[in-house]
């Protein structure tokens, strides 16, 4: 998991279009690694919602154990979430490049 966590790191390249929003306030819910980027899932806004985990701090960690500890998914965070560019796919995604507690 730790390859998959640094080829997505890596491989993000933000557009130059790419908008900042101001960090969301959300409950993570899990986290799943299965596919070619691991996806944290949160609730924000009464809302499911997944992005791509590409956090320095926490997600090199979690896609290692391949969950969000029990311990982290009673607090509320603040996810930083910007729409990336991903080269690989020609594709944008929702990227979460920063989680706070």
């Amino acid at each position: 998991m730790l390859k998959r966590f640094l080829f997505v790191a890596s491989s993000l390249v933000i557009a130059t279009s790419a908008a900042v929003a101001a960090p969301v306030e959300a409950t993570l819910t899990g986290l799943d690694c299965s596919g070619d980027y691991c996806q944290l899932a949160f609730t924000a806004n009464n809302k499911a919602q997944t992005a791509i985990c590409a956090d320095d701090t926490y997600c090199e960690e979690w896609s290692e154990q391949e969950a969000v500890p029990a311990s982290v998914k009673a607090k509320t965070a603040k996810l930083t979430i910007e729409s990336q560019h991903l080269e690989d796919l020609n594709a944008n995604a929702d990227v979460v490049t920063k989680i706070e507690f």
